[in-house]
């Protein structure tokens, strides 16, 4: 109906959105470690599996290293 998207730079307003939200989001390198753990286990079970099973892989990963921080920081905070 519209035809080629790229012709008019539509393919570019999810990356840019994204960026945008992700500035917005930004609260220090601290909170980006989560992040950046997700995005190495999903690239690594995206390469590796022709599913989907990346998405639930990145999450899950996501969430286990939000946990794990929080139960560091706890354990810091209990000897001071």
């Amino acid at each position: 109906m519209i035809g080629d998207i790229t012709r008019w730079g539509f393919d570019m307003v999810f990356p840019a959105i994204f960026f945008v939200l992700l500035r917005g989001m930004w609260k220090g390198v601290r909170t980006a470690f989560p992040w950046l753990v997700s995005l190495i286990c999903l690239v690594i079970i995206y390469h590796f599996c022709s599913e989907v099973a990346y998405v639930p892989v990145g999450f899950i990963s996501g969430l286990i290293a939000i946990l794990l921080m929080k139960e560091n920081s706890e354990q810091i905070n209990t000897f001071n």
